[in-house]
């Protein structure tokens, strides 16, 4: 708890700890991520409303955007107390004050103490990584499901997902096999490292796919939606299309009533 200073020549000697309390309240972190979660339900309630939707989906979507979200109030926090807890240390050495008042200037409003603030990172990254890479793909192939049956549903998530998971276990396993065979020290601590690797690549790769699409598509969408012949043409495609797909469906549903008929 409280400020840490560590020795200039060696990172990992510490040279002095202020161990008491800041003195400033943690009221001000809390009204943050509470104003994130209602941010989040009125957001969401302009999209559906938990009185049309079951209270399960309801939950995990705000579960979902919280946590995802959260972190815009987490960073800046984390930053802000880097550079002010940094100011006191410079100090510290500088001057050899113990006083915490030194840098009043950077003191941030939302201060939190840093232990606090490692385990709220540590708690909503691995709540995010479950349910990125486990909870949530399962609750979606369950929901997207037409089965009527729980072990239909069941054997419809397995099925969907097995593609998924098999490719990521290879990944996984030869990332494991490599950790084995080519360091001395085999810790659990090197597996998850390893896994949190994995996991950040793979969200890198897809976000480096999705914006560099998004780059092009975007700008080059509302391009052709600025050019007011070329839009006509694209209609007048698309009527031509959905004419025949309506006279298609329109055909099925006159056999349809004359079958009925018939009975």
């Amino acid at each position: 708890m409280g400020v840490r200073c560590f020795s200039q020549t060696n990172a990992t000697e510490l040279v002095w700890h202020h161990k008491n309390s800041v003195g400033i309240s943690v009221f001000p972190f809390i009204l943050e991520l509470v104003a994130v979660l209602v941010g989040v339900i009125v957001i969401l309630n302009k999209y559906t409303s938990i009185r049309k939707q079951p209270i399960f989906y309801y939950v995990s979507v705000v579960v979902g955007w919280y946590l995802a979200l959260a972190i815009l109030i987490l960073m800046p926090t984390d930053i802000s107390m880097a550079w002010w807890e940094k100011c006191i240390c410079d100090t510290f050495h500088a001057t050899n004050s113990t006083s915490i008042d030194a840098c009043p200037q950077l003191k941030p409003w939302n201060y939190v103490d840093s232990d606090i603030l490692v385990y709220t990172f540590t708690s909503v990254y691995w709540i995010i990584f479950f349910g990125t890479w486990l909870i949530y793909p399962i609750c979606q192939s369950w929901v997207s499901s037409a089965e009527f049956t729980i072990g239909g549903r069941i054997k419809a998530v397995l099925r969907e997902n097995a593609i998924f998971y098999g490719i990521a276990g290879v990944f996984g396993l030869i990332g494991v096999l490599i950790l084995f065979f080519t360091t001395a020290n085999r810790q659990l601590g090197n597996t998850v490292g390893l896994a949190m690797t994995l996991a950040n690549n793979w969200g890198l790769f897809l976000l480096v796919c999705l914006l560099g699409v998004g780059i092009v598509e975007v700008p080059r969408a509302y391009w052709r939606r600025s050019n007011v012949d070329l839009q006509l043409r694209y209609y007048e495609y698309t009527v031509g299309q959905l004419y025949g797909e309506y006279k298609k469906s329109h055909e099925n549903l006159q056999g349809y009533f004359a079958g009925n008929s018939l009975l």
